[in-house]
């Protein structure tokens, strides 16, 4: 394990600052590691992963484990760790004289040092101090290498794994009677593990100390419980349900967790392609920025946030316990649903124009989102020069043109050609003002306001009360009427839309108005009326293709679509027919609507 972890390294556990005089050390030698062994030339260590687990779980504290869910679950950690030792810059461990990935040294020095309680409180501290002490040496040194987070967290998520493996072998099979309560800790922390995988005990600490903004408690036990429902979503949807003790007395703490799924071949593409970091950076970077800046009570429109990592877990408010539902993509929105969601995105986009007019009073200059966090704000949907995306629009093209032959009313005096270079210039259009404007106000918008990225508090008579965005992985810096008309064309039937459209407009720019208002900033300056108004006809075509883009699909019931693409006569049917899943929506007078 090297030569940091024996006994007579050992520091007092409440030495903190002992702790990080190693860990500097440990980041100024893995800094010069680093350029060393970019090549990869030297072989990366055998770090016997299955082995040391299959022997932790064969003593007798673990007699009560499913050894073969448990010998499944360890392969899977070792399967992961192998990417990490494949894929990532290694470095020298004087101890075995092998290399290894970057984290594996401090991991094993933090958990060889110190106890639970210590880790409880500090573990999160101590990673990012070795990150930024690495980040310094490395720059010191000159070095290209740039430690991305992502790679980061997917290393601790892991080894941190295996290294309580590791150590408590040693501690088992050492039997030393000071070691008991390392045992005990230790012991009770993987089988958390076995019961629950898809979640480390340190990021459940994460979530209490910020959910109950101390460190002052005791963790008594945790539960991850499946949801049921998909929606569409990448990812896997659980309730997190956390006893703990605080001032002598007991508390139950229920969250809502959102993990993806992770399997190695995925891990891989993670590592390679460098994840999308935009709902990270939402609810970790510029909702606490706008907290900070006084903008508390129009935050109201999203959940709180207690954990979030790029492509691995968010942690939120457990929203169904206050009544909140989520609705399957092809519901459409009545006007009471309408009008309130319309209300929570003019708060965000005047959160957005708040902070503008905040930072550029501040920095002496006009500053804008866009300049302080262009690489969070990218395009990442409307690209077509990406392969993918290119096929989607295609397919749209298509699928509008093949409605427009079952509706004549649509093509109107058009031939299906003509028609079609009519589409293909409108989604040149709507990829052009997706952008952000040189004409019209911009502010960070959701950019996938659709019913399944929502939820929704119905109270009597199925009238909605109140609404929160969720799934803010499409941000971008555009006009902020991008997400007014998208929701209302994506969201509604037309007879919905046609009652009630000026009235949801009117209702938008009023909401944007007395947000700004209280931090005496006047819409009339920021966004005047005619700015708006332009704004409307210019997004108006983006938003209507945009809808075409999700609606095919979205617009059948899931159980439906479920049911279509599981049945293998099904499946085979829609695959020699494009348009297959258009014919069999348009039998449904939901779906025509």
């Amino acid at each position: 394990m090297g030569e940091l972890t024996g006994s007579e390294n050992r520091v007092d556990i409440a030495s903190v600052d002992n702790l990080k005089t190693l860990i500097r050390n440990i980041a100024k030698v893995n800094a010069s590691e680093i350029e060393r062994n970019k090549s990869k030339t030297n072989e990366p260590a055998d770090l016997k992963v299955e082995e040391i687990a299959a022997q932790v779980i064969s003593f007798d504290v673990f007699e009560a484990l499913d050894t073969v869910a448990a010998t499944a679950l360890i392969k899977s950690l070792n399967e992961n760790i192998q990417v990490i030792l494949g894929k990532d810059v290694l470095v020298r461990n004087q101890g075995i004289g092998k290399l290894v990935p970057l984290l594996y040294e401090v991991l094993s020095l933090i958990f060889a040092q110190t106890d639970e309680q210590v880790r409880k409180n500090h573990l999160n501290d101590l990673l990012e101090f070795y990150f930024s002490e690495l980040e310094v040496n490395l720059e010191s040194a000159g070095s290209d290498y740039i430690l991305k987070r992502a790679v980061f967290n997917f290393q601790v998520k892991y080894l941190l794994v295996f290294v309580k493996f590791q150590i408590l072998l040693e501690a088992l099979q050492d039997q030393d009677a000071k070691n008991q309560k390392r045992v005990i800790e230790l012991v009770k922390n993987l089988q958390n593990y076995f019961s629950f995988p898809k979640i480390n005990q340190e990021d459940v600490y994460t979530v209490v100390r910020n959910k109950v903004g101390s460190n002052n408690y005791e963790l008594v036990s945790y539960e991850l419980i499946p949801l049921d429902a998909k929606n569409g979503h990448l990812g896997e949807y659980f309730q997190l349900k956390i006893d703990i003790t605080q001032n002598a007395e007991s508390e139950r703490l229920d969250v809502f967790a959102k993990l993806i799924n992770i399997n190695h071949s995925l891990l891989k593409e993670v590592l390679e392609r460098g994840p999308s970091k935009k709902e990270e950076f939402f609810y970790m970077v510029l909702l606490p920025k706008m907290r900070q800046l006084g903008m508390g009570e129009l935050l109201d429109f999203a959940p709180n946030c207690y954990l979030s990592r790029v492509d691995d877990i968010l942690v939120l408010d457990d929203l169904t316990l206050a009544g909140f539902v989520c609705l399957t993509p092809n519901i459409k929105l009545d006007y009471s649903a309408l009008k309130v969601a319309t209300r929570q995105f003019a708060k965000l986009h005047a959160c957005s124009l708040i902070m503008e007019e905040i930072l550029s009073k501040q920095a002496g200059k006009r500053v804008t989102l866009y300049d302080l966090y262009s690489e969070y704000l990218q395009e990442v949907l409307f690209l077509p020069d990406v392969p993918d995306m290119k096929r989607g629009f295609q397919g749209a093209t298509n699928n509008i043109v093949y409605i427009g032959t079952k509706f004549p009313e649509i093509a109107g005096k058009y031939t299906s050609e003509e028609l079609k270079k009519k589409v293909q210039k409108g989604w040149d259009l709507a990829v052009e003002r997706i952008k952000a404007s040189k004409k019209v106000k911009n502010v960070i918008c959701h950019g996938d306001v659709h019913v399944a990225n929502m939820l929704f508090n119905l109270g009597a008579n199925n009238e909605c009360e109140s609404v929160k965005l969720i799934d803010f992985q499409l941000l971008r810096y555009c006009p902020p009427t991008h997400d007014l008309m998208f929701f209302l064309y994506q969201n509604t039937v037309k007879s919905t839309l046609d009652q009630y459209k000026p009235e949801l407009i009117e209702e938008y720019y009023n909401v944007l108005s007395g947000s700004l208002e209280k931090f005496n900033l006047t819409v009339n300056e920021l966004y005047p009326r005619e700015e708006f108004e332009e704004s409307l006809k210019l997004l108006k075509v983006q938003a209507i293709f945009h809808a075409f883009l999700y609606s095919p699909m979205q617009s059948l019931d899931p159980k439906l679509r479920e049911k279509l693409f599981s049945d293998p006569k099904s499946f085979e049917k829609l695959k020699e027919n494009r348009f297959g899943l258009i014919d069999i929506g348009l039998e449904l007078e939901s779906y025509r609507e």
